[in-house]
């Protein structure tokens, strides 16, 4: 509520608009639901063109607030509303190991002209605390568009202790699906 006004039909309208939109903008690590997670490894020295389209499975742990670290109160569900994409770049790990350079887009790393990729769920969703999101995505070139690439992701929600990395029974976690189309050129 806004000054006694319920928000709820202005909030779904919004949703409605913002699906199957990828949104390009910052995103303050303090923002993040879930710990990170790598979703997939590209060596651009040897990878081949094909090497772009790829799909993985990934699990999301919840973040632990600071205060149940020491064992305090129970912790409330977390509101999850997208799934937040970043790259890290080794420049030199492979041919300069005593001073490597990485170029991070991660919501913790100091913020560049790169920003996060922001997928939003159809709808929020609870995370339970010790719970995890699963995700499945799906990345591939635009055969319609050059500089596009077609994007597909499959969530849900695990509970705790449901299972702790990738592939274990996360197809029936994937309860949600939601398409994208993201211009490389940052157009929608």
């Amino acid at each position: 509520d806004v000054y006694g006004f319920t928000m709820a039909p202005v909030s779904a309208e919004i949703w409605r608009g913002a699906a199957g939109k990828v949104a390009l903008q910052p995103v303050p690590a303090s923002a993040l639901a879930t710990r990170p997670a790598a979703l997939h490894r590209m060596d651009l020295a040897t990878m081949a063109p094909r090497d772009q389209d790829f799909t993985a499975e990934v699990v999301m742990a919840a973040q632990e607030p600071a205060s149940a670290e020491g064992g305090g109160a129970a912790v409330a569900p977390a509101a999850v509303s997208c799934v937040v994409l970043w790259f890290d770049v080794e420049f030199s790990a492979r041919f300069c190991a005593q001073r490597p350079v990485v170029l991070s887009t991660s919501p913790a790393a100091e913020q560049t002209h790169w920003v996060q990729a922001v997928l939003p769920l159809k709808a929020p969703l609870e995370l339970p605390a010790g719970g995890a999101l699963a995700a499945r995505v799906s990345m591939a070139r635009s055969p319609a568009r050059h500089r596009a690439l077609d994007v597909s992701l499959e969530y849900g929600v695990l509970a705790a202790g449901a299972g702790s990395g990738a592939g274990e029974g996360l197809g029936a976690a994937l309860r949600e699906a939601v398409s994208f189309c993201m211009e490389i050129g940052g157009k929608d």
